[in-house]
């Protein structure tokens, strides 16, 4: 009964957490979900984790976890992170996590046809 009631206290708190920041909870048939599940499952999840954590908020961590191709997802976000920190002036030394939700700029990405080079521009609004 224990488990069962901190389970269940987790699950609240987890709904809690999305609720407060107003994002989605998934169901079963949501088109990420598998990907997500399966990467989570992997070991892959812990070489990538704990890297990323502290670059990512909990939107671009699912999204880089349920690209077809990760990496080029990861590297997406970080020039859009960087290109970010360039036109405010803060650098790296800004809070990364949160940088492109807060930052007043349009940002472009583009990714080489053959997925080599990703390149982002951010310009005031």
């Amino acid at each position: 009964n224990v488990a069962k009631a901190s389970l269940e206290e987790m699950l609240d708190d987890y709904e809690d957490y999305l609720r407060v920041r107003n994002l989605e909870q998934w169901s079963t048939l949501h088109p990420r979900y598998e990907k997500m599940r399966q990467y989570a499952q992997s070991d892959q999840i812990r070489k990538d984790y704990a890297a990323t954590v502290r670059r990512m908020n909990d939107e671009e961590i699912a999204t880089i976890a349920a690209a077809e191709d990760p990496e080029v997802v990861f590297i997406e976000l970080w020039t859009k992170k960087e290109a970010a920190t360039k036109l405010v002036g803060t650098g790296i030394t800004d809070n990364l996590k949160e940088i492109l939700t807060r930052a007043e700029c349009v940002i472009d990405t583009t990714v080489s046809n053959d997925r080599k080079y990703v390149w982002s521009v951010a310009t005031k609004r």
